[in-house]
């Protein structure tokens, strides 16, 4: 971390909100979940059926007592949140949601499919971090079944949700994942680590939705990563990410997770020792990106103009075709 800022880059982690069940977490504070007679989970932790998963996601978790958490003033968030900001500036808590109200399915079911949600601890919980955290950098990771009271929660917790690009063109003008819908307080995402690459998601599109994603953000000729990763850069949202496969336009074999599928993920790798040597296109192309949508601190007036200028050499600048011209 330490050396990452001395260079002007900040660090964002990622905390899954759930410890596996033969964790030391677990083990050493047993009070703390809920737990049967023989320690072993008395209840796990899943989603019910979403766009992932007709049978829902059964990962299995142990789930926490939430009323013994209060009870020890929620210590053992206090140290978690603690350590992991001190090896990050901000962090991304997967599964935000289970903090208003959470999936619970019985131990030994065959999928999540059957379950009941269970009320969280609310904003309880970060009211009593408060004094410990202090002014902490949190990532809400805010997708699935959201309901008005996780929406509640995170704002007022005050804490960035997401927005991702491949949810945005099914239904109306009001899917909340258009650009039109964006909120500043926000990160947006062309895709996540649990999504097609963007890549092989544009190729899987019917042409229905292929002339939407042209008529609406200029997406076409098949360069769908680089123009979802230019539409995540307009965005009013405060950050945008981008996952390394979108930005050297891979297709659906370099994908990193299919959720509900337990083989087969975070397999991909960049590629060897020296290949960021060899993106100095792909940067530029970012760095363009960033000066025209003001994401950078105070541009002066000739990066900007090179920055338009490049994005604007050839039929559709550097998307259309996909070519990029030096």
């Amino acid at each position: 971390k330490q050396y990452a800022n001395a260079r002007g880059v900040s660090l964002v982690g990622d905390m899954p909100i759930y410890v596996g069940g033969h964790s030391a977490d677990v083990w050493a504070n047993q009070n703390l979940f809920l737990l049967s007679a023989d320690k072993k989970p008395s209840a796990v932790a899943g989603v019910p059926p979403d766009a992932f998963s007709e049978d829902g996601q059964l990962w299995g978790n142990p789930l926490f007592d939430w009323v013994e958490h209060k009870n020890t003033g929620y210590a053992w968030w206090a140290q978690r949140l603690k350590r992991t900001l001190e090896l990050h500036d901000e962090v991304r808590i997967d599964h935000f949601r289970a903090f208003a109200a959470y999936w619970q399915v019985e131990a030994g079911s065959a999928t999540a499919k059957n379950g009941q949600w269970m009320v969280g601890p609310g904003i309880d919980m970060f009211n009593t971090l408060k004094p410990t955290l202090g002014d902490a950098k949190i990532v809400a990771e805010d997708l699935g079944v959201i309901t008005a009271d996780v929406v509640q929660l995170r704002e007022e917790f005050g804490a960035p949700g997401m927005v991702v690009l491949q949810f945005a063109w099914g239904g109306d003008g009001r899917n909340p994942h258009l650009l039109h819908n964006h909120y500043e307080n926000s990160f947006c995402y062309p895709g996540t680590h649990d999504n097609e690459t963007s890549q092989g998601w544009y190729a899987a599109q019917d042409e229905e939705t292929k002339h939407r994603l042209e008529a609406y953000a200029g997406i076409a000729y098949g360069d769908g990563a680089w123009g979802l990763i230019k539409a995540g850069m307009s965005s009013v949202s405060k950050a945008c990410v981008f996952t390394m496969q979108d930005v050297l336009a891979l297709g659906n074999d370099a994908r990193m997770n299919t959720p509900g599928v337990a083989d087969g993920n975070w397999a991909w790798r960049v590629g060897e020792p020296g290949v960021f040597d060899t993106l100095d296109a792909e940067a530029h192309k970012l760095a363009s990106l960033a000066t025209v949508y003001d994401r950078v601190t105070n541009p002066d007036s000739e990066s900007m103009s090179i920055a338009c200028k490049s994005l604007s050499k050839g039929r559709g600048g550097i998307f259309g075709l996909g070519l990029w011209f030096l």
